[in-house]
């Protein structure tokens, strides 16, 4: 009898130490985006080249505008863990609030991207804040992201003093990974991410979709909404590169930044001279 309960023991310490294993081997899971800050940031030359990031204190060699000439923007690292999308008005120089200028900022927080702060139209800066209290800010994506759709309800709150805390205000969040054919650059591995205006997707009278270009940063902004009507020129300035079409009945694609059109710059000018909150 007493060989019988040994046994016994040893059989249900093997099955303890299987699932002990296999709980070990789900919390060290690699996670699929090995590097999330190779998508907030462009490469030093135009090459896509992710072993050479561009930072706040190198020149801008070549600049990034949109289709149509409008606008610029630069993406680049500030630290290990944030990094900075900027928008330049003309004469296309150094950061002038009044032109419009501005931009912004993402921070990776563990498995998360996030999108702090941002300046635009020649306001203050804005924060969206939340995160501190009981809230998740404005999602960008997490390091879980494959090609199928995860989706997270955020809750945020914006306000001009990044020190409130306020949640108030819920946002169904979407994001995924996918190989996206941009005009003038081609194929680019690429982080898809839509933030909506309303905890659902149904009921959501507005979306902003942001696709992020794995060595390039932020390469396309995309509006869309229910209650207002397209910008005049959408036809020429947001050409239809696959993902024009609505995500739902109600929403149509109201603006956008398409900024693949590479250009030459002079070197004259640092992201630490374009924008920083």
């Amino acid at each position: 009898m007493i060989y019988k309960y040994i046994l016994l023991a040893t059989i249900l310490i093997g099955s303890l130490f299987l699932i002990l294993s296999a709980c070990d081997a789900m919390e060290t899971k690699p996670p699929n985006i090995l590097d999330p800050m190779a998508y907030l940031a462009q490469s030093k030359n135009p090459d896509g080249n992710t072993a050479t990031p561009l930072t706040s204190r190198d020149p801008l060699t070549y600049r990034r505008t949109d289709i149509g000439g409008h606008q610029i923007e630069d993406s680049f690292l500030t630290s290990r863990s944030a990094a900075i999308t900027t928008w330049s008005y003309p004469p296309f120089g150094p950061f002038v609030k009044e032109n419009g200028d501005g931009g912004e900022e993402y921070v990776l927080e563990n498995t998360t991207v996030r999108i702090s702060s941002t300046q635009h139209g020649g306001y203050p800066i804005g924060y969206f804040v939340g995160k501190g209290c009981g809230g998740t800010g404005w999602l960008v994506f997490k390091t879980d992201a494959t090609t199928e759709w995860k989706d997270v309800v955020a809750k945020l709150g914006i306000s001009f003093n990044p020190l409130e805390c306020k949640a108030n205000s819920k946002a169904y969040t979407r994001y995924k990974v996918a190989n996206v054919d941009y005009p003038k650059i081609g194929p680019v591995d690429s982080i898809v991410s839509e933030h909506y205006d309303r905890g659902g997707m149904v009921e959501s009278e507005a979306l902003e979709r942001f696709f992020l270009g794995r060595g390039w940063g932020r390469l396309v902004w995309q509006a869309f909404a229910s209650n207002r009507e397209p910008s005049p020129d959408i036809a020429t300035r947001c050409p239809d590169f696959g993902w024009n079409t609505p995500p739902t009945p109600t929403l149509k694609l109201v603006d956008c930044r398409v900024v693949t059109n590479i250009i030459p710059a002079d070197g004259s000018l640092t992201g630490a001279q374009v924008w920083h909150p």
